[in-house]
């Protein structure tokens, strides 16, 4: 009998049971009852503005060390770097979403202006996306990690052409309470063992089969496309492995949490900056998570 329990799920946007268990799928092939409190599954963002309330909350483990968002262009395109995107439109999920949040400061960087360089066109995700790319609508996509995996699955290769210090933008993980991690430090030892554990075990190709049955548990209708669950994977195992892996499953670096930081105060998420930043995550437990 299986059991595996969230006092607070927290999906990303997608809902999709392979981003929100997809390594946490060998815990469930070894047949383990889980039942999770603490930690949470959390954004960055939650972490930044729980820590500007005053709660003393800590990112633990970068599930995601790669950012849940891209700069995707057709496979055959010419387009090679963002710049090469001048005097096109450029698709997004919608006018407001944080796809456009990601996506903005590449072009700006790449000295061009919105509105008369390039242009955002809302046409919506994943299908829609595939049909505006096929229409000739647009030329390039903001993608999240579902978008590209469906409109791969619907048979429109594309490539991504983000800036690799892009990537740095890291998205969710884990984090815990500051009090919760010093009372319970065994807690939090096992639990990032399970994760290593669970990435390494989706990595080996012999084991994919094995992963999509037991996310399959998780959402069986999703599961149903399997042109769409292979795709999903392929997504997530990619957006999940480290730029560096040599630093170990579940490390963060500093730069990201700055970049982040940065982004929250000038966009005024944040009313000021965060007077601690390094308290807000740590990579105490990394190397006892790797067995180094």
């Amino acid at each position: 009998m299986l059991e595996f329990r969230l006092k607070h799920p927290n999906p990303i946007s997608c809902g999709s049971v392979f981003e929100r268990f997809g390594p946490i799928a060998w815990w469930l092939h070894q047949g383990l009852i889980i039942r999770l409190r603490h930690p949470f599954q959390r954004t960055w963002s939650a972490v930044l503005s729980a820590r500007a309330r005053g709660v003393d909350v800590v990112f633990i483990y970068n599930l995601y060390p790669k950012a849940l968002f891209g700069l995707v262009v057709k496979k055959e395109s010419s387009y090679n770097q963002a710049g090469d995107l001048k005097g096109t439109v450029i698709g997004v999920g919608t006018a407001d979403g944080s796809e456009v949040t990601f996506v903005r400061p590449i072009l700006n960087e790449a000295g061009m202006v919105e509105g008369k360089d390039y242009t955002f066109l809302p046409v919506g995700d994943g299908g829609l996306a595939a049909a505006a790319f096929l229409r000739g609508d647009i030329k390039a996509y903001a993608a999240g990690v579902p978008d590209a995996a469906i409109m791969h699955a619907r048979g429109l290769m594309l490539r991504e052409i983000t800036p690799e210090k892009n990537l740095a933008y890291f998205g969710n993980g884990f984090a815990t309470l500051a009090s919760f991690m010093k009372e319970n430090p065994q807690v939090i030892e096992g639990f990032g063992r399970a994760i290593v554990r669970a990435a390494e075990f989706c990595k080996v190709p012999a084991n994919r089969e094995k992963v999509l049955q037991d996310a399959k548990k998780g959402n069986p209708q999703e599961a149903e496309d399997t042109a769409l669950a292979n795709a999903l994977f392929d997504k997530v195992i990619e957006r999940q492995t480290p730029l560096d892996l040599s630093k170990g499953w579940g490390y963060q670096p500093a730069e990201g949490w700055k970049l982040w930081h940065v982004g929250q105060v000038e966009s005024g998420a944040l009313k000021a900056p965060l007077p601690d930043l390094e308290a807000a995550y740590t990579n105490k437990f990394i190397k006892i998570w790797n067995g180094k």
